[in-house]
């Protein structure tokens, strides 16, 4: 009797959503380095930690939506328009 071996994960969708998963996750990280870029780097840093520290054991869309990643890119985008408010004197 010949056995037959079943593996849920070989299936090859599982490695373009492997991929998709990725390309989504470097968008989200390039995003946040663009909105960072300015004289609040080391903050922006700082806001990132937790939530990168988080990315390792949890999926993405649970770090986004709470543990802070969320809220990190809100913060570094109003920091990034008060910055470009002060240089043009408009404050």
């Amino acid at each position: 009797m010949k056995k037959v071996l079943i593996m849920s994960s070989v299936h090859p969708w599982n490695d373009i959503g492997v991929l998709v998963y990725a390309s989504i996750a470097a968008i989200i990280l390039w995003l946040y380095n663009s909105l960072a870029i300015g004289s609040h780097q080391s903050f922006a840093m700082l806001l990132l930690v937790m939530p990168v520290w988080s990315l390792a054991d949890t999926s993405l869309t649970t770090v986004f939506l709470t543990h802070g990643l969320l809220l990190a890119l809100i913060i570094v985008y109003i920091l990034k328009c008060i910055s470009a408010m002060e240089e043009s004197n408009f404050v």
